[in-house]
């Protein structure tokens, strides 16, 4: 995966390394945030690669534009950035 000239990898499950997936866990033990400036356009473009809706993007009361999605591998990435930036 990348984001710009930046690139990242998110793995399979691979127990032998102590990897473990969310489903497997029921749940997560993290939850990325990626601030960026338009986060409509990066959330809708997170959801036509394959990404599923866990909360559209909204502005928070807590002074954030944010939402929620779930990647195919089942890890929440919050995309969002904080209101008046």
């Amino acid at each position: 995966m990348s984001l710009g000239k930046s690139e990242f990898w998110v793995a399979d499950e691979s127990p032998g390394h102590q990897n473990f997936s969310p489903e497997t866990l029921n749940g997560s033990t993290a939850r990325m945030v990626l601030v960026v400036d338009d986060p409509d356009a990066v959330f809708e473009q997170a959801v036509v690669a394959g990404a599923s809706v866990i909360v559209p993007v909204a502005d928070q009361p807590y002074g954030w534009r944010v939402g929620r999605v779930a990647d195919p591998f089942g890890h929440h990435w919050e995309i969002g950035k904080p209101l008046g930036k």
